[in-house]
């Protein structure tokens, strides 16, 4: 996966000073494109995809590696997308050993 540094920087810069993003994929590409690249948005369909694709590879790979800047919902997440079965997921006390389980250290 090739993300620019600089994209990570800013998605953990959001994840780091407001949380509340960390649970909503959409909110964060839409609040990194107006704060950082409105200015050049619009003018390539390839450059605004990748910039788009960037940020939302930046904030799974983010959550995936970064535990503390995960959001409240990413353990619901994981089951929804079948990463953890239902009684792993019932069974939530012991999520040191979900993350192991998962190679997410």
């Amino acid at each position: 996966m090739y993300v620019p540094k600089i994209v990570i920087e800013q998605v953990i810069k959001l994840f780091t000073e407001e949380p509340s993003f960390r649970d909503n994929k959409y909110a964060t590409i839409e609040r990194i494109v107006t704060e950082y690249y409105i200015s050049e948005y619009g003018k390539s369909i390839y450059t605004d995809f990748k910039l788009m694709t960037d940020i939302d590879r930046s904030f799974r790979f983010i959550q995936q590696y970064i535990p503390e800047l995960r959001g409240d919902e990413w353990l619901k997440r994981q089951r929804q997308g079948g990463r953890i079965s239902k009684n792993d997921y019932d069974d939530s006390n012991n999520i040191e050993e979900l993350v192991k389980q998962l190679n997410l250290f």
